[in-house]
């Protein structure tokens, strides 16, 4: 009797131990106030603004209901013009944060009126466009063709440019547009293909999924940081969802768990910015709240002190209707407008103008042309020396028979 006690105490101590490791509300919101008041103490924005670890920071502040001196810090971000796209895209999100929108010219300049080739530029350029409500005025581009330019980019595996934080920042630019089919002619012999925002999404979370190590994380504190802001943008929870959770681990939990005692993340200020930025999202989607980058929305977290009860999101995620949808490569020749998932809304798109900003990098396509012809000119001469060797060129040899004894006389 004592010994199936014993066990079912076990079961019980070790039932506990994997099912209460996940954190509530008020975890991560302590959490997050010690990177807070560490980036407060040591960042200093109105310091070194436009820099990585300013602009993150005072996107957490605004998205977090912080207090600070949000205009000042917009206003003087106008007279230290950042030089990257990627200062540029974060710069107009941070001032957006800030409370306020800079110019459609500015905005222009790091988004649509640039060459755009890598998965990440364009997923950030969509979010800065998007969150900010910003307007697209250029008569060779717009958002529909900003977002199926990048649902071309989607590898087979489901991941954006081969990494981590490019599909991480893919799925938050295109949760801004889940629940869309587009129906673009390609430029294949007219072939038409269908890109379902929604698979795309799924199909990237499942590449971050197979991508996890066995502790949950990233390896990095920036990409598990970013793994986790664009799992609350699918609606997929960190701490709990068996893909991102087991064994009393979770990626959340790896972030955590990579907190200084001072409350940085390794002393770096880049890094503390960033995670501040993904504990806030986490909050905002614990207590139900739009996503970090819908920069326009006034909903602001609540302190956990000042309830009893934790707002846990149900984390369903995307619903699609049948695992094919996410097995299926994106691509189905020849769909009619019948054909496309019925809750969708599906928005025909002519794939042209395909040499405007945000394209493929147009020597990709030249390149493959130059090969063939290479190949092309090597097999004929080879061909042709062969058949000139068979023919007549080869020396003819001439094998002399020596006498020889016979052994036996």
């Amino acid at each position: 009797m004592k010994r199936i006690a014993a066990l079912i105490c076990a079961f019980f101590v070790l039932f506990s131990f994997s099912v209460c490791e996940a954190y509530t509300c008020l975890d991560v919101y302590n959490s997050m106030d010690k990177v807070l008041t560490w980036s407060e103490n040591n960042i200093k924005p109105m310091d070194s603004v436009n820099t990585v670890a300013s602009d993150y920071y005072v996107m957490a502040l605004k998205r977090s209901g912080n207090v600070f001196e949000y205009i000042k810090y917009a206003d003087a971000s106008l007279l230290n013009p950042p030089n990257s796209i990627q200062d540029g895209q974060r710069s107009i999100m941070a001032s957006m944060a800030a409370e306020k929108k800079q110019s459609d010219e500015l905005v222009a300049k790091y988004t649509y009126n640039r060459e755009l080739k890598t998965a990440a530029d364009i997923a950030d350029a969509i979010t800065v466009i998007t969150s900010g409500e910003y307007e697209i005025k250029s008569s060779k581009t717009d958002i529909t063709r900003m977002v199926v330019t990048l649902l071309e980019k989607q590898d087979i595996d489901g991941g954006f440019d081969g990494n981590i934080s490019s599909t991480a920042k893919s799925i938050i630019a295109l949760s801004f547009f889940t629940g869309n089919c587009y129906i673009v002619k390609g430029e294949n012999m007219g072939e038409k293909y269908r890109y379902d925002v929604n698979s795309a999404i799924l199909r990237g979370v499942n590449y971050l999924q197979n991508k996890k190590n066995g502790d949950f994380g990233y390896g990095n504190v920036k990409d598990t940081s970013f793994v986790i802001m664009a799992l609350d943008c699918a609606g997929i929870d960190a701490d709990n969802d068996p893909g991102f959770s087991g064994d009393g681990k979770s990626t959340l939990q790896w972030l955590i768990s990579h907190q200084s005692e001072n409350g940085s993340f390794s002393n770096d200020l880049d890094l503390s910015a960033i995670s501040a930025c993904a504990l806030v999202s986490h909050i905002r989607a614990m207590q139900g709240n739009s996503p970090f980058f819908a920069l326009l929305t006034e909903d602001m977290p609540l302190n956990p002190n000042e309830y009893d009860t934790d707002i846990n999101y149900s984390a369903k995620g995307l619903e699609i209707a049948t695992q094919t949808e996410i097995e299926v490569l994106q691509k189905i020749a020849e769909p009619t407008e019948e054909s496309a998932p019925t809750p969708y809304a599906v928005t025909p798109v002519e794939a042209i103008d395909r040499d405007i900003h945000i394209t493929q990098d147009k020597h990709s396509k030249v390149l493959p042309i130059i090969v063939i012809i290479l190949s092309i000119i090597v097999i004929v001469a080879a061909a042709t020396w062969f058949v000139l060797y068979m023919l007549n060129i080869r020396p003819i040899k001439k094998y002399h028979l020596k006498e020889t004894k016979d052994e036996d006389g």
